[in-house]
């Protein structure tokens, strides 16, 4: 198999294994797609070991934004709950207020200014307020809530030991570098300092003494010669 052959099978797999996206339902791939952009920028990955690192970067960052809307989401799906249970408490019967409720909720998501003033009338002509109902929703899900922190704290972790490798690989691969570096300068040096050709009879040629005898010569290394 040629050597273009191999390269081509391996860029193949390595966007087979890249393109593969966490998204669950109702989230924009293109989004995912834009964070990976960002990071990839950011990052400036050399090699396939810096580019896995780079997915677990850009999988780690989704999951966080994940869980951080999860949390907003489930206490809004709970708040026709907590209108009942709050009904309930006040010793007021439960129309049925699901589905508006959630109607108007859904309105307020999509910045529709006048459905926040619907959704409280709404609750008014029950005795209870926006405040009071997130609250009684927040209580219901705190539980829940605790457990997804936990979920975003250990998705946060991941991120950075994958930012952290990332560093360790590079620092490896600058202090190799400039090893490497250092022992050209040492050659170059000590093909600087070559010894350079002896006159005879004492050193003392048709020049006078200026021409070094081989005693004043010096090895490559530094070292003089015998």
């Amino acid at each position: 198999m040629s050597s273009d052959n191999s390269h081509d099978e391996f860029l193949t797999g390595a966007r087979k294994l890249l393109g593969k996206r966490p998204i669950m339902a109702g989230e924009d791939p293109a989004d995912y797609g834009l964070l990976m952009k960002l990071v990839s920028r950011d990052v400036r990955p050399q090699d396939l070991r810096e580019w896995l690192l780079v997915k677990d970067i850009v999988d780690s960052e989704w999951e966080v934004l994940r869980l951080r809307g999860l949390k907003v989401t489930m206490l809004h799906a709970m708040v026709p709950r907590a209108v009942r249970a709050q009904m309930f408490r006040h010793g007021a019967s439960f129309p049925e207020l699901v589905q508006p409720l959630r109607a108007h909720i859904v309105d307020i998501l999509a910045g529709d200014p006048a459905a926040r003033e619907k959704f409280e009338e709404l609750l008014k002509v029950h005795g209870l307020t926006l405040d009071v109902t997130i609250a009684a929703a927040f209580e219901q899900t705190i539980v829940a809530q605790s457990h997804t922190d936990r979920m975003a704290a250990a998705a946060y972790d991941r991120r950075n030991k994958a930012y952290a490798e990332l560093e360790r690989i590079r620092g490896g691969k600058l202090k190799l570098d400039e090893e490497l570096g250092g022992l050209e300068e040492i050659a170059l040096d000590e093909v600087a300092e070559g010894a350079p050709p002896t006159a005879p009879d004492g050193g003392r040629g048709p020049e006078g003494p200026e021409f070094p005898t081989i005693s004043d010569a010096r090895a490559p290394a530094g070292r003089r010669l015998p």
